[in-house]
C-alpha cells in the first residue's frame, strides 16, 4: 500500500442532515473514467490513505458527501497528485512528561512515551545502560507508529538510569532519553566503628550509604537514646564507667529507613593510647614557589592527641599566618600553606599529645624558586678592549642546581644593556671588544630551571691599560752656553707610569715663539742633550717629555730663558751686596771655569754657566 497523502475535507453545512460519510474517487491522468476507491462503506473520518496506486502516474481525486437522502456534489482536489514515495528522516519527541526527570517508587510501572515520524518507517530501538531491552515479562514495548511507548513493570532500584530511544531509517537516524529515578529505601551506612572511649563518653562514627536510595538521605538514627542527625559521627556522652553499650545505626530518606547496623560491644572506660602520627609523605615534599604546601598526616590515640604544627622547632605559632589553615579530625590533621615562598621551606614539626604521652613527626619541605644574586662580583685584568668579570654563586640557589649565568654589559654614556653572554657555565667570564677610554658597568644573575634571579651591577670602570703613561719631569736645566749650543739636563719623573722610562723628547722654542720644536727625532734615552745650531744672540726655551712602553707622558714646564752667546769676563759667585766684607784682610783665590760645565767648589750649582766663577776667602784679623 502506497501512502498518497491525507485528504482532509470541510463539512457540508447546507444539508438539514447529519453527515453519515465520505465517498474518495480517483481518476488516473489521461483518462476521464473516475473510479470509486472506497467500494464498501463509507470514509468516517476526514482523512484517508488510498491504496492501490501506480508509482510514477498521475491522479486526480474528488470527494463526495453523503446523508440520509443520498450523495452530494463532489469536490475535486485543484491539482493533479504524482505516485512516488516521501522520503523523510526520522523525527522523536517524547511527550512532555517524560522530558524532565521521572520519578517512580519501587513497584510502579515506568512509562515512557513519545512519536516517531520518518518515511519509510524507522526502526525503533530502546536501550539502557548500553544494552538493549527487549520484549519480555517485566519490560513491554509498544509500537503503532507513530506512538511509542516503553513500559518498565514492578520497577526495581536498579531500574533507574538514562533510557534511550533510537529511530533509524535510509534517510537518516534519530535519538532522544529520558531520565528515570527509581525510589527505594536507602542502603546502610557503611564502616561503623567506635573511634575512642572514655570514662564517661564514647565517639561513634560511620559513612554514608553506598546507595541512598534514589533520594538525598535526610538524616541518620541511633540508639541507645534514639535521636536524628545529618552529621556521620556523634558524641555519646553521660555514660556510666564500666557498663557496656552497643550501638546502632540507620539511614533515613524520603522513601524510608535503611536496615540497622550495630557495633560491637563496648566497654566505657578510660582507655589510654599513646599518640601515634602517620605522615602521609614519602621524602621530601618539593613545591614550586606560589604552590600550596598541603602535609596530612593520620593522628591515632585515646584520648584524642591535641595537634600542634611547628616550623623549624619555632615556637611561633604557624595558625598566626593568614596563608596557613589547619584542620583536625579524629583522625587525621591537615596542614595548608598557601602561596607558598622559599623561606617557606625547611622542616614541620607535628606534636601530637594526649595524657598518654607524646609523638613528634617530622616532615621535610623545599620551595623551589629563582636563585639569589650572585656575591663578590669583580671587574680585574683591565685593558684596553678587555677584561675579566669574577663573580661568587649566590648565597641561595633557588633550591636547585645553577644551570648557568647571564653576564650583561653597559656603556656608562649611553646606558643601554646588552647581553654579552647567556650562557656562562663558570663564575668568571673574559669581556673582549671593548673600546679604549669608555666608560662600562657590568651585571650578572644567576638562572635555575625555575628562572632567572635578581641582577649585581658592578661599579664603573674604564677600559684602558692597568699601565700608564710617565709623570711630568721637572722643568730641565741648561748648564753649558755658547753663541750656537747649550747642554741641557734633567731628572726622571717622580711617576713612571708602571713601566720603566724608555727614553725622552726634548723641545726648544725661542722665547717670544709659541711653537714647540723637538731637538731629536727620536726619543734620547739618557738625561742630558748638547743642542746645537742655535742661533746667536737668540733667548731659547726648553722642555722635556718622558716615554715608556705605554706611550708619550706630558711636557715638563718650560726651563728658564738662556741667551745663546759666549761667556765674557768673570763675575763674583754671589752679588757683592750678599758678601760680608768685615774689616780683616782679604784673601782671594781665583778659579777659572771656562765652558767646563763644573761649578766652582762651595758654590750653587747651575747658577750662570758659561761665566768664570770666583771663591773669596775672608780672613778676619785677630784681637
Amino acid at each position: 500500500m502506497l501512502l498518497f497523502r491525507d485528504l482532509f475535507k470541510g463539512k457540508p453545512t447546507f444539508s438539514e442532515f447529519p453527515i453519515l460519510g465520505y465517498i474518495v474517487e480517483c481518476q488516473k491522468s489521461g483518462t476521464t473514467q473516475w473510479n470509486r476507491i472506497n467500494k464498501d462503506e463509507l470514509i468516517r473520518q476526514c482523512a484517508f490513505r488510498v491504496p492501490g496506486l501506480i508509482e510514477g502516474n498521475e491522479y486526480k481525486f474528488r470527494i463526495k458527501a453523503v446523508n440520509i437522502v443520498g450523495e452530494g456534489e463532489p469536490r475535486e482536489l485543484p491539482e493533479t497528485v504524482l505516485a512516488k514515495d516521501i522520503l523523510s528522516p526520522p523525527e522523536i519527541s517524547l511527550d512532555v512528561t517524560c522530558r524532565d526527570l521521572i520519578t517512580v517508587r519501587v513497584g510502579q510501572t515506568i512509562r515512557i512515551t513519545g512519536k516517531v515520524k520518518g518515511r519509510p518507517d524507522p526502526e525503533i530501538t530502546w536501550s539502557k545502560d548500553g544494552k538493549v531491552l527487549v520484549q519480555e515479562k517485566h519490560v513491554e514495548i509498544l509500537h503503532d507508529l507513530p506512538n511509542v511507548e516503553l513500559q518498565v513493570k514492578e520497577a526495581k532500584r536498579s531500574d533507574h538510569g538514562k533510557y534511550i530511544i533510537a529511530a533509524k531509517n535510509s534517510c537518516g537516524q534519530a535519538q532522544a532519553f529520558a531520565i528515570v529515578n527509581v525510589l527505594d529505601r536507602p542502603g546502610p551506612c557503611q564502616n561503623l566503628k567506635i573511634s575512642y572511649v572514655t570514662k564517661d563518653s564514647c565517639m561513634i562514627s560511620w559513612e554514608s550509604p553506598v546507595d541512598n536510595g534514589g533520594s538525598e538521605i535526610t538524616n541518620y538514627i541511633r540508639t541507645v537514646n534514639t535521636s536524628s542527625e545529618f552529621e556521620t559521627h556523634y558524641m555519646v556522652d553521660k555514660c556510666v564507667e564500666n557498663k557496656i553499650y552497643q550501638f546502632r545505626v540507620q539511614t533515613k530518606n524520603e522513601a524510608g529507613e535503611s536496615n540497622w547496623v550495630k557495633t560491637a560491644e563496648v566497654v566505657v572506660k578510660e582507655d589510654l593510647q599513646k599518640p601515634v602520627l602517620d605522615l602521609k609523605l614519602s621524602g621530601v615534599l618539593t613545591v614550586k614557589a606560589g604552590d600550596t604546601i598541603r602535609i596530612e598526616a593520620g593522628v591515632r590515640g585515646k584520648p584524642q592527641p591535641e595537634i600542634v604544627w611547628a616550623k623549624d622547632k619555632d615556637a611561633t605559632d604557624l595558625t598566626r599566618s593568614p596563608r596557613v589553615s589547619i584542620e583536625n579530625t579524629s583522625d587525621m590533621s591537615k596542614f595548608v600553606l598557601t602561596k607558598s615562598r622559599r623561606t617557606d621551606g625547611g622542616k614541620y614539626v607535628i606534636t601530637a599529645t594526649n595524657a598518654a604521652g607524646s609523638f613528634v613527626a617530622y616532615a621535610t619541605v623545599i620551595v623551589l624558586d629563582k636563585p639569589g644574586p650572585v656575591r663578590n662580583l669583580k671587574v680585574t685584568d683591565i685593558s684596553s678592549d678587555r677584561c675579566t668579570v669574577t663573580w661568587d654563586p649566590p648565597e641561595d640557589d633557588g633550591g636547585c642546581e645553577i644551570q648557568n649565568y647571564i653576564l650583561e654589559k653597559c656603556e656608562s654614556k649611553r646606558m643601554v644593556w646588552s647581553t654579552f653572554s647567556s650562557s656562562v657555565l663558570t663564575n668568571y667570564a673574559k669581556v673582549t671588544r671593548l673600546i679604549e677610554g669608555n666608560e662600562y658597568i657590568f651585571r650578572v644573575r644567576a638562572e635555575n630551571k625555575m628562572g632567572t634571579g635578581p641582577p649585581t651591577e658592578t661599579h664603573p670602570i674604564i677600559a684602558k691599560t692597568k699601565y700608564d703613561r710617565p709623570g711630568r719631569p721637572d722643568p730641565p736645566d741648561v748648564t753649558r752656553v755658547s753663541k750656537e749650543e747649550m747642554t741641557v739636563v734633567w731628572n726622571p719623573p717622580e711617576y713612571d707610569g708602571g713601566k720603566s722610562i724608555t727614553g725622552y723628547i726634548l723641545e726648544k722654542k725661542e722665547k717670544r715663539s709659541l711653537r714647540w720644536v723637538p731637538v731629536t727625532k727620536t726619543p734620547i734615552p739618557e738625561r742630558r742633550k748638547k743642542v746645537t745650531n742655535l742661533f746667536p744672540g737668540h733667548e731659547y726655551q726648553f722642555r722635556v717629555s718622558a716615554e715608556n712602553e705605554v706611550g708619550l707622558g706630558e711636557p715638563s714646564l718650560p726651563s728658564r730663558p738662556v741667551i745663546a752667546k759666549d761667556p765674557i769676563g768673570k763675575i763674583p759667585l754671589y752679588f757683592s751686596n750678599l758678601l760680608n766684607l768685615g774689616h780683616g784682610k782679604k784673601k782671594r783665590e781665583v778659579q777659572e771655569q771656562e765652558n767646563e760645565n763644573q761649578p766652582v767648589e762651595g758654590s750653587t750649582p747651575n747658577m750662570l754657566p758659561g761665566f768664570f766663577w770666583e771663591k773669596i776667602d775672608f780672613v778676619q784679623k785677630k784681637k
